[in-house]
C-alpha cells in the first residue's frame, strides 16, 4: 500500500516468533516470560521508600539492610545470583502446588515458588538428619 512505511508493525497479524527461533538467537523464552510476570508483580508491589527524610527511632536514616529482602527487591530474581538446576521425579513436582499452596496458607499471602523452593532448601539445610532419612528411604541405606 503507498504511504505506509515498513519496520515491525508490517504485518499486524502476523504470528509471535516461534519459541526455537527466540532460543537460536540467544533468547531464553522461560526467563522473558517469568521476566514479564515479575514485572507485573513488581508493579503491583507497593515501594518501600529510603528517602533520607525518613528517620527510624534512634535518628539514623534508613538502611539497605532495615528492610526485609522480600520488600526491597525489584524481581523475584533479585538477590539471587546463582542458578541451582534441579530434577525432580514426578510425584516430588506434582505436589509443589499443594505444597506451596500450604505455605501461603500460613504466610497469609501469596508466595513465589522460587521463594519457597529456597526456603525449604534452607530449612532442610538445617535439619540434615530429616533429609538422610529421606535419602535412606529412597535406598541410599542398601549402597555399598
Amino acid at each position: 500500500m503507498p504511504g505506509m512505511k515498513t519496520g515491525t508493525g508490517d504485518d499486524p497479524f502476523a504470528d509471535d516468533p516461534d519459541p526455537t527461533e527466540q532460543e537460536e538467537q540467544g533468547i531464553d523464552t522461560e526467563d522473558t516470560a517469568n521476566d514479564d510476570q515479575d514485572k507485573e508483580t513488581s508493579d503491583q508491589k507497593e515501594v518501600v521508600s529510603t528517602d533520607e527524610s525518613e528517620e527510624n527511632e534512634t535518628g539514623e536514616g534508613l538502611k539497605q539492610d532495615d528492610i526485609p529482602w522480600v520488600l526491597r527487591r525489584e524481581r523475584v530474581k533479585d538477590g539471587r545470583p546463582e542458578m541451582i538446576p534441579t530434577y525432580v521425579r514426578q510425584e516430588t513436582a506434582d505436589a509443589e502446588p499443594e505444597f506451596v499452596r500450604d505455605v501461603e496458607k500460613i504466610v497469609g499471602r501469596d508466595v513465589y515458588k522460587f521463594d519457597v523452593r529456597e526456603a525449604a532448601m534452607l530449612v532442610a539445610m538445617e535439619h540434615p538428619e530429616e533429609v538422610a532419612a529421606q535419602l535412606n528411604d529412597w535406598g541410599y541405606k542398601y549402597l555399598d
